[in-house]
C-alpha cells in the first residue's frame, strides 16, 4: 500500500509526514508535492507493516517566510 497526501491550495510544497508505529518506532519521509500538490511515499518503503494504531503527523511548507505564496 502507497500512502499519499494532498495539499491545498495546489502547490508543490514541502512535505514532511512522520509515522510513529505501534511498536513506538518513527519513520520520517520528506520531499516536494508535485504541482498539483500530491505527494507520495516512496514505494520502497514500508510504512504499514504491522498491525495496529499508526500516528501521523504531516506538515506542508510552501511560499515565502511571510507566508506569501
Amino acid at each position: 500500500m502507497v500512502l499519499a497526501t494532498m495539499v491545498s491550495p495546489s502547490v508543490p510544497a514541502e512535505v514532511t509526514m512522520e509515522f510513529e508505529r505501534p511498536d513506538g518506532t518513527q519513520l520520517v519521509l520528506e520531499g516536494r508535492a508535485n504541482s498539483q500538490g500530491i505527494f507520495k511515499q516512496p514505494e520502497s518503503v514500508q510504512i504499514l507493516d504491522e498491525p495496529g494504531v499508526y500516528t501521523l503527523r504531516a506538515h506542508a511548507r510552501y511560499g515565502k517566510a511571510t507566508g506569501a505564496f
